[in-house]
């Protein structure tokens, strides 16, 4: 793959490709809930410039007959908006009948307006680090974004779960909406100290050929045999 970080996959999970990690993380537009910026769930923020804001209310723009009434929840994420659901409504001032409603919402990149219930899923690029993915080496991820405009009173936003390659720092590109990936699980010593007597196995096998390629003078051999003698030592050095 490209971008591979073979020697960090050692102290990854005992799975090696897309993987998630679910959040379901939902801030409502009462104020109930909240999203954060810890999307490893390593207690460390990985999205240091997010923001979230919610309100409702009504107002009387001048020099019109209607009121307007309004119910939402935002996100943004270093000032650009990642998230949106939006509850607007026009009412004659005159006994408080509804002219008009829309419903927003935006879940990054794409925008939807309309004049029923609606949501959207989108998936928002990310950078982050943490010491059980890729060894730490700065990674690349897709975060799943989900808003929801169902009524005057309920308009929802959520983290729904990070995608990302844990063999790899670069975003896997098969990522899609709505799916569900393996869930990530971070290794524990046992794993890695079985990992190591796999990987000592393997390089003192790999020496042997390469001594039996260099002796019968099978020098192509013995060069691709080094590559992955060299390969595996740097896996072993990561651990």
């Amino acid at each position: 793959m490209a971008g591979s970080v073979a020697a960090a996959t050692a102290t990854s999970s005992s799975l090696a490709g897309t993987v998630q990690i679910t959040l379901n993380q939902q801030l409502s537009s009462d104020g109930t809930g909240g999203l954060s910026s810890d999307i490893t769930n390593d207690g460390i923020p990985d999205l240091p410039g997010l923001s979230t804001f919610f309100n409702s209310g009504t107002r009387q723009p001048a020099g019109v007959g209607y009121g307007m009434f309004y119910n939402s929840a935002a996100a943004k994420s270093s000032g650009a908006d990642i998230l949106l659901a939006k509850f607007t409504s026009r009412y004659a001032t005159a006994g408080s009948t509804r002219i008009s409603a829309t419903y927003s919402v935006l879940a990054w990149p794409t925008t939807t307006g309309d004049s029923v219930p609606t949501s959207q899923r989108g998936l928002y690029p990310v950078a982050f680090s943490d010491t059980r993915i890729n060894g730490g080496v700065l990674t690349e991820g897709r975060l799943e974004l989900f808003a929801s405009s169902a009524g005057p009173l309920s308009n929802t936003i959520q983290f729904v779960r990070l995608v990302f390659d844990d063999s790899s720092t670069t975003a896997p590109e098969d990522v899609e909406s709505g799916e569900t990936n393996a869930e990530f699980v971070p290794s524990v010593p046992e794993d890695d100290l079985v990992l190591k007597s796999q990987l000592l196995r393997k390089i003192k096998a790999l020496q042997k050929k390469i001594r039996r390629a260099k002796k019968a003078g099978n020098t192509v051999k013995a060069r691709k045999l080094t590559k992955k003698l060299k390969k595996l030592k740097r896996q072993l050095s990561a651990l």
